[in-house]
């Protein structure tokens, strides 16, 4: 009997059809809710109570080859308020029927469906990933996303759902098997996996990092942008960039990295990926580049007093050419801050950083207190060499600034782990609401 006429007979009351959807799905539902649950017995209760809700609300239900997704969204909902009235909650979890699996739901699942929505997007085409970014963590329309696109509206709604079903048959196939770090192609284990799936921020102009990012780049002229790969490659560091090359990308501040099994690790700034782009460029011309995306750091093993983010954005600049000096940089610098904040005053203090041969940090004053929000430098001579120029003509110098610590400032944000949730009103670049 197939799908369509089980439902049907189940509307009509004939519980031995359902009794046959419910044979057909509970290896699903009971996976998913085992998942959230992390108890045999809890999942076994939303395993019950998930068919009771589906029998109750089948009438809701208005195409019947839509059946798994809706069954599975009611088990999450079930299997979700099952887990949180065991703690302390200040969220409610919404149940909001018809909305699709991957929804604002999204938010409120366990640590294991998170990986596997995480392994699952990570196999999508760069493109449909910045349309999910968009239109799952941005809150894009699809006509503002056809739009941007240059479709139909109609061609992105399709789009929209063969990426949706595609997500949701790799989720639940992975929720039906083990989870194991070697089961991860390309040596990428959970942690990273699970780093590389958060949204860039910077492509989202409804959040104070897209929406700051917008403004940094309207203030900046004449620079050539780079989209840099996430993992970068010890090997080739080391070849290109030297000792010191492979020093900074595996041990900022002697915080750590995160590395996969087969010595890539996760871009730790943005300097070295952008070293690496830059080198053997022309180099009787001046070079002006920059970038803007995610960096990934561990947290210290003994917690920090300032609270950060294991995955944050920054935004960096690098000029390369004959006759350049780091002061260069001071009024490019100087005329972003003065468009983020008019009037403030700014301070400059030395720094170090293994790559420069002279580094100076960056801080303004708000409030009277002074906050670092960013640094360049003058990189040291064995780098220019690296990048194919000769250092006794020609010069590179860098900068970076936290993109989440601006956003704190410029939009009055009190805490930099509420940025990702934090969504702005579209018609005013100070209003803000919380999502």
């Amino acid at each position: 009997m197939n799908l369509t006429t089980l439902i049907v007979r189940a509307r009509a009351g004939d519980l031995a059809a359902y009794g046959q959807l419910v044979e057909g799905t509970k290896r699903m539902v009971y996976a998913v809710a085992r998942r959230i649950t992390r108890n045999h017995d809890d999942a076994l209760d939303a395993l019950q109570e998930t068919y009771l809700r589906g029998l109750l609300r089948l009438g809701d239900l208005q195409d019947p080859d839509a059946f798994g997704g809706w069954l599975r969204r009611i088990a999450v909902s079930v299997a979700s308020n099952c887990a949180r009235s065991r703690r302390f909650s200040f969220v409610e979890i919404p149940d909001l029927p018809g909305v699709p699996v991957l929804d604002e739901l999204e938010c409120t699942w366990s640590t294991e469906q998170r990986r596997a929505l995480a392994r699952a997007l990570m196999e999508l085409e760069p493109a449909d990933r910045s349309v999910c970014d968009r239109f799952y963590h941005g809150g894009w329309s699809a006509a503002r996303l056809a739009q941007h696109e240059g479709s139909t509206e109609a061609t992105m709604r399709k789009r929209l759902q063969r990426i949706r079903d595609r997500l949701r048959k790799d989720i639940e196939m992975i929720e039906q098997r083990s989870i194991r770090d070697e089961d991860v192609p390309d040596g990428l284990a959970d942690k990273i996996v699970g780093l590389l799936a958060l949204p860039r921020l910077t492509d989202l102009p409804e959040n104070p990092v897209g929406r700051l990012w917008q403004i940094v780049q309207s203030r900046l002229d004449g620079f050539e942008g780079l989209d840099l790969a996430d993992l970068v490659d010890e090997r080739s560091t080391s070849d290109a960039l030297g000792s010191i090359g492979l020093a900074a990308l595996l041990s900022p501040e002697a915080t750590g990295c995160f590395r996969t099994g087969d010595r890539r690790v996760l871009r730790t700034t943005l300097t070295v990926p952008m070293l690496l782009a830059a080198r053997g460029r022309n180099a009787e011309r001046t070079l002006r580049l920059m970038a803007a995306g995610k960096v990934y750091r561990p947290l210290p093993a003994e917690g920090s007093a300032v609270p950060r983010l294991e995955a944050f954005h920054q935004a960096e600049l690098l000029v390369v050419g004959p006759g350049v000096t780091e002061w260069d940089m001071m009024p490019i610098l100087d005329h972003l801050l003065e468009g983020l904040f008019p009037g403030a005053r700014c301070r400059l203090e030395q720094g170090t950083f293994g790559l420069c041969e002279r580094e100076w940090a960056l801080s303004v004053d708000r409030d009277g207190s002074w906050v670092q929000v960013g640094g360049w430098g003058k990189f040291r001579p064995e780098i220019v060499s690296h990048l194919g120029c000769h250092p006794e003509k020609h010069a590179a110098i860098g900068a970076a600034v936290g993109l989440e610590r601006l956003a704190c400032l410029y939009f009055g944000i009190d805490d930099v782990r509420k940025v990702d949730t934090t969504r702005l009103e579209p018609a005013t670049n100070r209003g803000l609401s919380r999502s």
